[in-house]
């Protein structure tokens, strides 16, 4: 099979395409866990937020697709280590 710049610059494309819905999923879910993450543990530092929740809060960051950010993590990097 014969690559042309035009062949390689469609995959490109595509690849790119590709991943910025995955990237897109990824940092919405971030966000919203980094967020949550830097209250919580300000209010457990101050005592507004007894420790005996801590179960809680990480049920709570489960609940907020942390699973699957680890998981497009974990493809991101497996990608790349197989170049």
């Amino acid at each position: 099979m014969k690559f042309g710049i035009n062949s390689i610059n469609k995959k490109v494309l595509e690849n790119k395409k590709k991943y910025a819905v995955i990237d897109e999923e990824y940092n919405k879910i971030m966000n919203e866990v980094t967020t949550y993450c830097d209250e919580m543990v300000a209010k457990f530092i101050i005592g507004d937020e007894p420790i005996e929740n801590y179960d809680k809060f990480i049920e709570n960051i489960k609940s907020m697709n942390i699973d699957r950010a680890v998981e497009i993590k974990e493809a991101a990097i497996a990608r790349f280590n197989s170049r």
